[in-house]
């Protein structure tokens, strides 16, 4: 409780200045570390007992407990770090003319999340003394039925590619593509949400804008009205 007193008190100093990034890890760092205190305090109660080694080594276990404990601290922080630095990323987004920032933030924020837990549950395992070369090698004999099942995830992900990279439409758009027609609200790595004029929203695989044919309205240079 002290140091998220302590923290609380940083923060709100932090505000005041006219960078952002002190006021990002300060937010950020705040509960890893009060859980980080307390767990801190709970291994170090542990390590002075005479924690018994037969039949079962307990001192053992609470080691690789603690080593665990110690990584998903991190790896929380950095998935905080991500969310505060993705929404210093939006608003200057916001600021520049074109959308495809204001695409690629959400994207990569996603990303990296998964991509921290992931390494963070493989640490875990690893320190609580599981092996994780088998983890992976069971993941890679199973990888061809978890690939014939991932096709449409990947079919879509590769449709993702296509919209940021050729650019057919951005958020704010537009389009009218297989008898959808609305105002892109959001392009994720699977879907792109599309508001139509009915204010009802249409959820669109990724995977269609690679073979169909899209009519963006919006990049009319003139309109004609009768």
């Amino acid at each position: 409780k002290i140091i998220g007193f302590v923290l609380s008190r940083f923060i709100k100093a932090a505000e005041k200045t006219r960078f952002s990034m002190d006021e990002v890890i300060l937010k950020a760092v705040i509960k890893p570390a009060e859980w980080g205190v307390m767990l801190f305090g709970i291994f170090l109660a542990l390590s002075i007992l005479p924690l018994p080694t037969k039949p079962i080594d307990i001192k053992q276990f609470v080691d690789a407990l603690r080593n665990g404990a110690a990584v998903a601290v991190v790896i929380w922080f950095a998935v905080r770090m991500v969310d505060g630095l993705a929404e210093v990323w939006k608003r200057k987004a916001a600021l520049t003319e074109t959308k495809l920032d204001d695409q690629l933030v959400p994207i990569v924020q996603r990303s990296s999340k998964v991509f921290l837990i992931i390494v963070g549950v493989v640490l875990v395992l690893q320190n609580m003394g599981y092996s994780v070369g088998s983890l992976l090698a069971g993941l890679g004999i199973g990888g061809l039925a978890v690939a014939m099942a991932a096709k449409d995830t990947m079919a879509n992900l590769f449709g993702s590619l296509v919209v940021f990279l050729d650019k057919p439409f951005q958020i704010g758009d537009w389009i009218e593509m297989n008898g959808v027609e609305g105002t892109v609200e959001e392009v994720g790595l699977r879907t792109t949400r599309i508001r139509t004029f009915a204010n009802s929203l249409i959820t669109v695989p990724n995977m269609l804008f690679t073979s169909t044919s899209i009519n963006n309205w919006s990049r009319m240079k003139k309109r004609r009205i009768k």
